[in-house]
């Protein structure tokens, strides 16, 4: 396979940084994973940590190509979330960690993608917005009933209200919506981004964007400090991972880089997160016992 990775993440006006994301390379497919902590819920960065962790590892662990890719991205969205609701339980006190999720893999010329909560992912083509996904949130349920108009989504007080995340309540397991694999034409771009991008410019400035672009990884740095600068001083976590698809060949294209976690360089991505886990386990019985 012939392709070009970009992946850029920045903290925006935040204290600390719940967005975490991975770009999993092997011979005969790619995984790109997103996850966005929910900072409203004590424990975001654990659960973002811990969704991708679970994806890195049975992505690793399974064959390549994968045999059934939706089974794949279902099974690990289930995984994830228990993964996610018991890391909470060995917290001490027990804490109930939630994050947004979108994955996709991409083999044999083909894309497919899952997510759960506001986490997106588009399919672009020529300047053009050709797919993406329709976010588990409570604006997107009114747009769709024609209630609100997308300017209103972006002011809405109830904007940021997600109506399916994983972790949480270990009874209530998240479906993720999931896709029927996509043919890639020749300089398609599949995006992944968390909302600090997204509700931070319009789709089709980000199309045109991408379709303009000579690399991606220097567009996506410019992406995400369009996002962040856009919406100063009230920038969230900005995250966004993009493939663009060159072509079937026998190696990847010499551009393509090798997978990390944000934060993580020099480190193997797994060992990165779980290292990221604890220490953010570490901080949080320290501030309960200060």
């Amino acid at each position: 396979m012939k392709y070009d990775i970009g992946k850029a993440n920045r903290l925006g006006n935040r204290d600390s940084n719940q967005d975490r994301f991975a770009v999993i390379e092997r011979p005969k497919s790619i995984l790109l994973v997103l996850a966005d902590g929910m900072g409203g819920h004590e424990g975001g960065l654990l659960a973002a940590n811990t969704f991708v962790v679970k994806f890195t590892e049975a992505f690793r662990s399974a064959p390549s190509p994968l045999a059934n890719p939706t089974q794949f991205l279902r099974e690990t969205f289930m995984l994830a979330h228990h993964a996610v609701v018991d890391a909470g339980a060995r917290h001490n006190p027990p804490i109930n960690p939630r994050t947004t999720g979108v994955a996709c893999v991409v083999q044999e010329g083909q894309v497919w993608w899952g997510h759960v909560g506001d986490s997106r992912f588009y399919l672009l083509r020529s300047g053009n917005v050709l797919l993406r996904t329709r976010d588990h949130s409570h604006v997107e349920d009114l747009l769709q009933q024609g209630k609100i108009t997308q300017n209103r989504m972006k002011t809405h007080p109830q904007r940021n209200q997600v109506t399916r995340c994983v972790g949480g309540n270990a009874s209530k397991t998240p479906e993720p919506a999931l896709s029927e694999p996509a043919v890639l034409e020749v300089r398609d771009v599949v995006l992944l981004c968390s909302d600090g991008l997204w509700s931070s410019m319009t789709d089709d400035v980000m199309a045109v964007s991408v379709a303009e672009a000579k690399s991606m990884a220097p567009l996506v740095e410019q992406l995400a400090e369009q996002a962040e600068l856009a919406s100063y001083p009230k920038c969230d976590n900005v995250s966004v991972a993009a493939l663009r698809w060159l072509g079937p060949a026998n190696k990847p294209a010499a551009n393509a880089i090798a997978p990390t976690l944000p934060a993580a360089q020099g480190k193997p991505e797994v060992d990165a997160a779980i290292d990221e886990i604890n220490q953010a386990l570490r901080r949080a019985d320290e501030g309960l016992k200060r």
